[in-house]
């Protein structure tokens, strides 16, 4: 009997052993500051149930990290490279600033008050979004899967260097911003009436350009449905944002009241606090 107990602990302890080696297979340093920052209990064993159900082989290192997330490079069974990002669950104000982007959603017809229960929700939801959005034909990171707090993706770039972000893009040519901007809108249009979704905090921030002619939408977190209550405000917001870009890189873009009205058949909120140029 004394036998089995021991076996059974060696056993936990050669497992976590395991699950620790193939956590951060390039930088060991970091394991312990990884370890305590966002490892918690829970968010171990989703990692470690991830890479038991074959979605991914182990980490690789940060590749992104903000107050409530942190991005991780990832290698799949196959050697494929993936993006898995982590929700923080110690975040008090997260629930807060969010909660109105969930209330009302259809897909989520209960929205919790535990601060877990909620960053858990959040990360199936962007998953959700990221699905609908790739299912028609958005150009946004492949949703491999979500469990819990952890959501696993395609990831954007080459040898674990992510693409640049649109702030950080250099052109080579003069017309390239003319072609991004391009891609940027017809992606924004495709959103919105393929996957009847506002992204709602579209910038240059949130796109990754691969190169002139292949761009991606990220951060789809927050993105609300076309019958949202807020929806045509962040509609012209993103429009605002994104033309307010691309007229400082000197695009002669099209009026975001014109494009507007495309989409939805009806002025613009222009009483809003919104303005053409910054």
């Amino acid at each position: 009997m004394r036998s089995n107990k021991v076996y059974r602990r060696l056993s936990l302890r050669e497992e976590r052993k395991d699950q620790k080696d193939r956590f951060l297979e390039k930088d060991r340093s970091d394991v312990t500051e990884v370890f305590e920052d966002v490892f918690d209990r829970l968010t171990l064993m989703t990692i470690y149930e991830l890479m038991n159900r074959g979605v991914m082989d182990h980490l690789e290192g940060v590749v992104n990290e903000g107050k409530e997330s942190k991005i991780y490079l990832a290698k799949g069974r196959s050697g494929e490279e993936l993006a898995v990002k982590i929700y923080l669950v110690v975040n008090v104000e997260f629930r807060r600033k969010r909660v109105e982007y969930v209330t009302g959603d259809p897909r989520f017809e209960k929205v919790p008050h535990n601060l877990r229960r909620f960053v858990y929700l959040w990360a199936l939801r962007e998953y959700e979004n990221l699905k609908a959005a790739y299912y028609s034909n958005v150009r946004v990171p492949e949703p491999i899967a979500v469990k819990r707090n952890v959501l696993v993706m395609r990831f954007l770039g080459v040898d674990g260097r992510r693409y640049p972000l649109l702030r950080e893009y250099v052109p080579e040519a003069a017309d390239e911003y003319s072609s991004i901007y391009d891609l940027v809108i017809a992606n924004l249009k495709k959103l919105y009436t393929g996957a009847s979704m506002v992204h709602g905090d579209l910038s240059e921030y949130n796109v990754l350009v691969a190169s002139p002619t292949e761009i991606y939408f990220i951060d789809l977190s927050q993105a609300i449905g076309v019958t949202h209550h807020r929806a045509g405000e962040l509609l012209y917001r993103d429009l605002v944002h994104v033309n307010n870009f691309f007229r400082r890189r000197g695009v002669d873009v099209i009026d975001e009241v014109q494009i507007y009205k495309e989409l939805t058949g009806r002025d613009p909120p222009i009483g809003s606090s919104y303005i053409r140029s910054e």
